[in-house]
């Protein structure tokens, strides 16, 4: 299938990291979508440095979309966080169109990425089982695939698309009663049970601000899932003193590396495939970046290192 060129409108949310900004502008620019939504997060009142790095950023999206396109762009009035501005932002997208290609401020696509998102966003548009289209892969990089994609339980939100009707069953929040509910409808491994409680646990504490993670439920509470690709089709660039929820994570992370899914048509792997890779998601990803990997996984993680096959 050939790239049909910028159809689909892309979703931009940005704040205050303008370098990283530019190299994610260098990907969209390869798709040259016709649509281009941006919404600009605000500073905290009386942090001048901070309001320069974001009045940067925004000058530096003005700029970077050199190509004939429809721009809208919001600028928050006062800091709402990613959290919020997701939020707020895509309930505003929806209103206006029935599917978009989102991406952060430092999450840089391949052009695989959006012909990616074109496919899945045309072939799922009625089915009720798929809510998103994710451009992430966390595969171990030593897990043997025969497919390009697979549905997995596990939306990722490094680059992503979805449409109108499955973004209206997202809630921002749900009650203890609610995810006890989730939880106990998911086919979920005792460790697998009592990892996810922990993170409901961390988000009823407020110690954790995302909406990924009640994105993540809402395909669960509606037996949804996700289209990933079996290679990476995005960069996160974004590990650095300036990210909002993976400071420091870069280290913990293992993706797979960047790789063309397409061999002529797009084949999507069995129902027993996608079980079995989602569990290896859990360790290799969740598990990893909690920091609740035991001992015996901890020293697997690094003979494989060592090894070099990841």
């Amino acid at each position: 299938m050939r790239l049909s060129r910028g159809k689909i409108p892309v979703v931009v949310f940005i704040h205050r990291r303008d370098k990283h900004l530019e190299k994610v502008l260098c990907g969209i620019r390869k798709y040259r979508p016709s649509r281009v939504f941006c919404f600009a997060d605000a500073w905290e009142k009386g942090s001048e440095n901070e309001k320069s790095q974001c009045l940067r950023a925004r000058e530096t999206l003005r700029s970077g979309i050199d190509w004939p396109c429809r721009l809208e762009m919001r600028y928050a009035l006062k800091k709402l966080g990613l959290k919020k501005n997701v939020e707020t932002g895509l309930a505003d997208v929806f209103r206006k169109v029935p599917h978009a290609i989102v991406l952060e401020d430092d999450c840089v696509p391949t052009r695989e990425f959006f012909r990616f998102c074109e496919e899945g966003l045309r072939n799922h548009k009625n089915d009720p089982k798929v809510m998103s289209i994710s451009g992430s892969c966390f595969l171990p990089s030593n897990t043997v695939v025969n497919a390009g994609a697979y549905l997995s339980q596990y939306p990722h939100c490094w680059g992503w698309a979805t449409w109108r009707r499955a973004w209206r069953k997202y809630s921002a929040h749900y009650s203890p009663a609610a995810l006890r509910r989730i939880l106990e409808g998911q086919n979920l491994s005792r460790r697998e049970k009592i990892h996810w409680q922990g993170v409901v646990h961390q988000i009823q504490a407020g110690k954790i601000s995302s909406w990924a993670y009640p994105w993540m439920f809402a395909h669960w509470q509606n037996r949804s899932r996700s289209l990933n690709p079996t290679s990476n089709l995005v960069k996160n660039i974004g590990f650095d003193s300036s990210a909002e929820n993976t400071r420091g994570m870069g280290g913990k992370l293992m993706t797979r590396s960047c790789g063309d899914i397409f061999n002529q048509k797009l084949k999507i792997a069995s129902e027993a495939d996608s079980i079995r890779w989602d569990k290896e998601v859990f360790y290799n990803h969740y598990r990893r970046i909690s920091g609740r990997l035991s001992l015996i996984e901890k020293i697997l993680v690094k003979l494989q290192r060592v090894l070099g096959k990841e």
